[in-house]
C-alpha cells in the first residue's frame, strides 16, 4: 500500500508530493504526526467555473433541519454519528440532491468542531470566519465539481449574511487536495503539528496559524493534551 501510494503521489504531483508523503509516513509511525495545512477562502479568490451549474438536474442549496435529518438516516453508521453530532452543533450543511439523493456535500460551522477523534478544531480570530469541514461526493458524481462548486457557492451565501469566509484544514501530505484547494483558490495560513503517542497528544502551531487564531482543543477533559505556539483566548 505505501509503494502504490508513493508512486500514486510521484505521478501525480512530482517527486517533491512523493518525499513529502514518504516522510510524513515515517513520522506518523514513530510519533503518530499528523501534518495539518490551514487554509482560507475568500469570495474575491474563486475561480469563476466554480460558480457554473453543475446541470444534470442537480438542485444545490444549504439543507434544512428536516433535511439534514433524513438524510443522516440513510447514512452510514460512522457517518451517522458524524451527522447527529454536527446537526447537533448547529452546523449547516450544503449538498447536491439528485432526485431523493443526497450525492455531494460540506458541511459549515461557526463553533467548536470535530477535527479528529481527539481534537476540535476552534477559530479565536476576532474576524468572523466559517469553517468548512467533511466533504463528500458520491463515486458516480465526481469529475463534476460539486465539491468546489458547493464551497463557492456557501462562500457566496455565507459573505452575503457579514462572513469573510472560509477556513479549513487538510492533510497537508496529500497532493491530490492540496491541488484542489489551491485550483479553487484557497490561500495557505499555516500548518499545525499533531502528534500523538501513547495517549498523549501535542499540538505545535505554525507562526502564521497562531498569529490568525487557528487551534485545537482536547476533545476528551481527561486527554493530556499539550498545545505548542498556540494562540490564546483573550480576556
Amino acid at each position: 500500500m505505501f509503494w502504490k501510494q508513493f508512486r500514486e503521489n510521484y505521478s501525480y504531483a512530482g517527486l517533491r508530493a512523493a518525499l513529502t508523503f514518504a516522510g510524513a509516513r515515517v513520522m506518523y509511525a514513530l510519533v503518530n504526526l499528523v501534518p495539518l495545512q490551514t487554509m482560507t477562502l475568500r469570495l474575491a479568490d474563486i475561480d469563476e467555473k466554480y460558480f457554473q451549474e453543475p446541470g444534470d438536474g442537480l438542485i444545490g442549496g444549504f439543507l434544512t433541519r428536516d433535511q439534514m435529518i433524513a438524510f443522516a438516516e440513510t447514512a452510514t453508521i460512522e457517518d451517522y454519528d458524524y451527522w447527529m453530532e454536527s446537526i447537533a452543533n448547529g452546523d449547516g450543511c450544503y449538498g447536491f440532491i439528485d432526485g431523493d439523493s443526497l450525492v455531494s456535500y460540506g458541511w459549515y460551522s461557526t463553533k467548536p468542531t470535530k477535527l479528529t477523534d481527539e481534537f476540535n478544531f476552534i477559530s479565536l480570530s476576532p474576524e468572523p470566519w466559517v469553517y468548512m469541514h467533511m466533504g463528500h461526493t458520491d463515486t458516480d458524481y465526481r469529475g463534476k465539481r460539486l465539491h468546489g462548486i458547493g464551497m463557492a457557492q456557501a462562500t457566496k451565501a455565507i459573505t452575503e449574511d457579514g462572513y469573510l469566509g472560509l477556513v479549513s484544514i487538510v492533510a497537508s501530505d496529500n497532493p491530490f487536495s492540496m491541488r484542489s484547494i489551491r485550483r479553487l483558490g484557497y490561500e495557505l495560513t499555516g500548518p499545525i503539528y499533531v502528534f500523538c503517542r501513547f495517549d498523549r497528544f501535542a499540538a505545535f502551531h505554525s507562526k502564521r496559524a497562531k498569529r490568525l487564531g487557528w487551534t485545537v482543543s482536547a476533545r476528551r477533559p481527561e486527554q493530556a493534551t499539550f498545545l505548542l505556539n498556540a494562540p490564546q483566548v483573550a480576556a
